[in-house]
């Protein structure tokens, strides 16, 4: 088949002939390729929406950096909450006092309230140690 007929007619004149001397008229999508001013066109067209998709993408990550940033510490709250729900209680630094249980070879650490808060096998270095405090304690003067 022939790439290009009726040629020498334009406008309704080809469209008129293309009509009457064709087998059959059908609707179709179909290729039409472009001149060099229309390629050029396109090309000038995608650049530019190429320059604006880099601004929005540029735009998108300054957004989510900001939100990254804003939603941080409030994970970083929930997390603790979370946290504290779980076990029942909370961490807290401050001074503790130890106490040796010579009988049970044991130290217990009591905060300012007066709650054991942490508890361990005494060494040998802390059972060697009779305080004061131990005898007064134990009722002992050993």
């Amino acid at each position: 088949m022939e790439k290009l007929i009726y040629q020498e007619k334009t406008g309704r004149q080809l469209i008129d002939t293309l009509e009457s001397m064709a087998d059959g008229v059908e609707e179709m999508v179909y290729g039409v390729r472009l001149d060099d001013q229309e390629l050029a066109d396109n090309k000038t067209r995608f650049a530019q929406i190429s320059i604006l998709e880099a601004r929005i993408a540029d735009e998108k990550k300054a957004f989510m950096e900001e939100l990254k940033a804003r939603l941080k510490p409030i994970i970083f709250e929930k997390s603790g909450l979370l946290q504290i729900i779980k076990t029942g209680m909370t961490e807290q630094e401050g001074k503790v006092f130890k106490f040796i249980d010579h009988d049970t070879k044991m130290a217990g650490f009591y905060n300012d309230r007066g709650q054991l808060v942490y508890a361990r096998g005494a060494n040998t270095d802390e059972l060697s140690q009779l305080t004061i405090a131990h005898n007064v304690r134990t009722g002992t003067n050993n």
